[in-house]
């Protein structure tokens, strides 16, 4: 993505779902951290899953081999935590017992 002026208001798909994924990635870990989110919701890898497929996406613009793997790790964790959920195999644990 080129940085000028006249750059600016030509963004294109891949840019726009690289910035959503980013957000996404923000936006989750900053309710997690304020405690809006919690980290074993399904919720929670649903949008980590989400954010990092959009990154993944903006990575057909401008391949990077080590971004798209660690996109793709992201994307099975996600997936796992959320089979873990819709499957019923989630054993909810005690947060008040974590330090």
């Amino acid at each position: 993505m080129d940085i000028n002026p006249g750059s600016l208001m030509s963004f294109e798909i891949q840019d726009i779902a690289g910035l959503l994924g980013v957000l996404l990635y923000i936006g989750s870990y900053m309710a997690l951290q304020l405690g809006y989110l919690d980290g074993n919701s399904l919720k929670y890898s649903v949008l980590n899953g989400f954010a990092a497929t959009f990154v993944l996406l903006s990575l057909l613009k401008d391949f990077n081999l080590a971004s798209a793997l660690i996109q793709l790790v992201w994307i099975t964790i996600s997936l796992g935590g959320m089979y873990r959920h819709i499957t019923g195999r989630f054993v909810a644990s005690d947060s008040a017992d974590r330090t």
